[in-house]
């Protein structure tokens, strides 16, 4: 006699949650690496409940490289964030000292012609 067609909705009681989930994802794997072998394939799978799973010391090598890599590239998102608010402020800055320099270059250059004008009207 086959199994019944159960309703495909989110499972309320958490234990309950965890054992489908825990068995539904070792058929997953299962099967993804029958595939793997039947197609010479690689497969990477990333589960929600890997946080659960590490807290409770129930993880493979390669869910916590995947974690890592998580964590890994928030940080480098933030640096990266960082960093172009650091250039764009170091950009206004170098703007800002290019128009002074250029403000003091002008300034000596009148004085150096006001002062030509002068040696030349003693001439």
């Amino acid at each position: 006699m086959g199994r019944g067609k159960i309703a495909i909705r989110r499972i309320d009681n958490s234990t309950s949650r965890q054992l489908t989930f825990s068995k539904r994802q070792n058929w997953l794997l299962k099967k993804a690496k029958e595939l793997a072998i039947l197609c010479d394939a690689e497969f990477v799978a990333i589960t929600k409940f890997l946080q659960e799973n590490l807290e409770k010391g129930v993880v493979n090598s390669v869910e916590v490289d995947v974690l890592k890599l998580r964590r890994l590239n928030v940080e480098l998102h933030f640096q990266k964030r960082s960093l172009c608010c650091r250039i764009s402020s170091m950009e206004s800055q170098l703007v800002s000292l290019a128009k002074d320099s250029e403000n003091e270059f002008i300034q000596k250059i009148k004085s150096e012609a006001s002062i030509l004008r002068k040696i030349n009207e003693d001439l």
